[in-house]
């Protein structure tokens, strides 16, 4: 999960296979200014699967602002821990 200033109330939640603060430096090459924070990161045994599961809960609860290839912005980042 990672937050950017730039994206006041949003944070982007996604998975890679690389260390956090490294994707989070790739990421300062998009059009968003400013870095991203890692905000929480876990290791998990089938990435995909869960990623897939937890944006299916957050589509659901209308958390779901914007998809992209690498994850999601969401407008309601307090949906994460419910679900």
């Amino acid at each position: 999960v990672f937050s950017n200033a730039a994206l006041a109330g949003l944070v982007k939640i996604g998975y890679s296979v690389k260390v956090p603060e490294a994707r989070a430096c790739e990421l300062q090459s998009t059009s968003i200014p400013g870095p991203f924070v890692v905000e929480y990161y876990c290791l998990v045994d089938d990435a995909p699967t869960l990623e897939a599961s937890v944006h299916d809960a957050l589509v659901a609860a209308d958390t779901a602002l914007t998809e992209n290839s690498s994850g999601y912005l969401l407008k309601k980042p307090s949906a994460l821990l419910k679900h």
